[in-house]
């Protein structure tokens, strides 16, 4: 019955901003805020539709022009829940990713930048947690791609040039058909397709977070 309550809930949230009733949308949304800031992490998690759903509702609003990032509306919807919760899933850290490239034009470089450093530091465990599921598939992948060839893959195999760590294991070891290392964390093409927008407007002082994750090849992780 809570569940059923909450679904329901959360449908007439979208619907109040579908219908531009957004002085009601807002209290909703202050509730939305209150509940979040009060569950665990595991709970949030079962938010990530309804999360998913508010940010691409808000990407239409502003594309729409009835959204005004200058706005307690955007304030509460984009800083108190959206931003703090990203960890909570790549489809919702993605989706808020591209709110905020429909936004950018409309964004001082400051408050951009400070949405891009704050989205990487709270979600820096999931994005390592994303990387490693990555690793473990692409490993089980090759290990069955070996036993199909009979295992000779000889010095070169896969195993020969995979860490013994699976932490640092590398899902495109050189030499494959890709050639290169690739930052696969679930969110990495998103921040790559702002920073392309705003790097010249961008330094290293406004965004050091940013600027080594976009940079490096291989993330480093705190294992």
């Amino acid at each position: 019955r809570d569940s059923i309550a909450q679904v329901v809930f959360q449908t007439y949230v979208l619907e109040c901003l579908a219908r531009g009733k957004l002085t009601t949308a807002r209290g909703l949304l202050e509730t939305v805020s209150r509940v979040l800031d009060s569950v665990s992490s595991k709970s949030i998690v079962e938010w990530s539709p309804f999360l998913y759903s508010l940010a691409e509702r808000l990407q239409s609003m502003v594309q729409g022009a009835a959204l005004k990032v200058s706005s307690a509306l955007w304030k509460l919807a984009v800083d108190k829940i959206l931003i703090q919760t990203v960890a909570s899933d790549s489809y919702v850290h993605n989706s808020t990713l591209q709110l905020l490239e429909v936004a950018s034009p409309d964004l001082s470089i400051e408050e951009l930048a400070h949405y891009l450093e704050t989205s990487l530091q709270l979600s820096e465990k999931s994005r390592r947690k994303h990387r490693k599921k990555q690793v473990r598939m692409v490993v089980q992948a090759r290990v069955q791609e070996e036993h199909n060839d009979g295992g000779n893959g000889g010095p070169h195999s896969f195993f020969s040039q995979a860490s013994a760590s699976e932490g640092h294991l590398d899902p495109f070891p050189t030499g494959n058909s890709k050639g290169t290392h690739e930052v696969n964390d679930g969110v990495f093409g998103a921040y790559s397709k702002i920073f392309s927008k705003v790097k010249d407007k961008l330094n290293e002082n406004m965004a050091p977070h940013l600027f080594a994750y976009i940079n490096q090849k291989t993330p480093a992780t705190n294992d």
